[in-house]
């Protein structure tokens, strides 16, 4: 065998199996929701909103889906509003999402809850996640299962039945402390994560979206050197910026406010929270009422399930 007819081979064979990853790639995708990340169960169903009907986007982590809740708004204001939010989520996940429901949807205006940013870029974990969406055979390595069990291809349960609003009525009180003692330290957000701030912006800024930035309150995830974090940042892209932690007028009650210790809000803080972004996007007169708009007449029907709910939880 000559050296040549060995490099022959050698090269048919990597072009086989490249060949071959293509292809798999191509078929073996997911089915439904079963076998994917969380924030991709989140950009499934924002996917699922009909184009160009959600006015206000709120997008982050846990503390947005457990701190807003849209379904407030339209009872109260009319107005059309989606939690774009997943649980312990990276910046480079919560751009992904956001670039997602930009392509189908117009708002006027998009708040960015800060806690994720300070959860530490991961750069290996983002390399892995852009060869997973060029090929989707590394990353969806399981989902052979949705096809030998077509009836496993959704979850039974969808947590952004509500507009992405997860609703808790649980209570556990947290700690008789102050985390939010005034300091000048500042904790600096890392460059992987600011990277792709700044690719959040400029997805907004290209269609004319206005941003906000703010925090929910959170005795366990906040603090002072971090809100001056966020105050740097918004004053380097010119953004308007409210602490919910420092706000006392919202009324947060940490021995009945909360769900988990002080980490997140129950539904009771949610109310009070959701009421303060009313009372805000009421002041600035920027969005519609909807609740007469017979395009927008399911979410008068979401809205009685989600009296139900509230209901039902109680009596449990």
């Amino acid at each position: 065998m000559t050296e040549k007819f060995k490099y022959v081979k050698i090269v048919s064979f990597i072009a086989i199996v490249m060949a071959l990853i293509v292809l798999l790639s191509a078929v073996i995708t997911p089915r439904g929701n079963v076998g994917i990340e969380k924030w991709e169960k989140a950009q499934i169903w924002a996917e699922n909103e009909p184009e160009n009907t959600i006015d206000a986007i709120f997008v982050g982590d846990s503390e947005v889906y457990s701190a807003i809740s849209p379904m407030e708004l339209w009872n109260s204001y009319g107005y059309a509003t989606y939690n774009l939010s997943s649980g312990a989520i990276k910046s480079y996940e919560c751009y992904e999402l956001l670039n997602t429901m930009l392509k189908s949807q117009n708002p006027k205006i998009v708040f960015i809850e800060c806690n994720f940013l300070y959860r530490q870029y991961d750069e290996t974990a983002d390399i892995y996640r852009q060869i997973g969406e060029k090929l989707p055979l590394f990353k969806y390595h399981d989902v052979w299962k949705s096809y030998i069990n077509p009836d496993q291809v959704y979850e039974k349960t969808n947590n952004y039945t509500f507009k992405g609003y997860v609703y808790y009525n649980s209570v556990k009180s947290a700690k008789k402390k102050n985390h939010m003692v005034e300091s000048d330290k500042v904790s600096e957000i890392d460059k992987g994560t600011l990277n792709y701030f700044d690719a959040m912006y400029k997805l907004c800024e290209e269609k004319g979206i206005e941003v906000v930035l703010f925090n929910s309150p959170s005795r366990k995830n906040w603090n002072y050197s971090k809100h001056n974090g966020v105050v740097k940042l918004a004053a380097e892209y010119g953004l308007e910026y409210y602490d919910l932690n420092l706000n006392n007028e919202i009324g947060i009650d940490w021995t009945k406010d909360t769900r988990d210790k002080g980490d997140h809000v129950n539904h009771v803080g949610a109310v009070k929270v959701t009421n303060y972004f009313g009372e805000y996007l009421s002041d600035k007169n920027i969005l519609e009422d909807h609740r007469n708009d017979e395009a927008y007449s399911d979410w008068d029907d979401l809205y009685k399930k989600y009296l139900e709910k509230i209901e039902s939880k109680s009596k449990g």
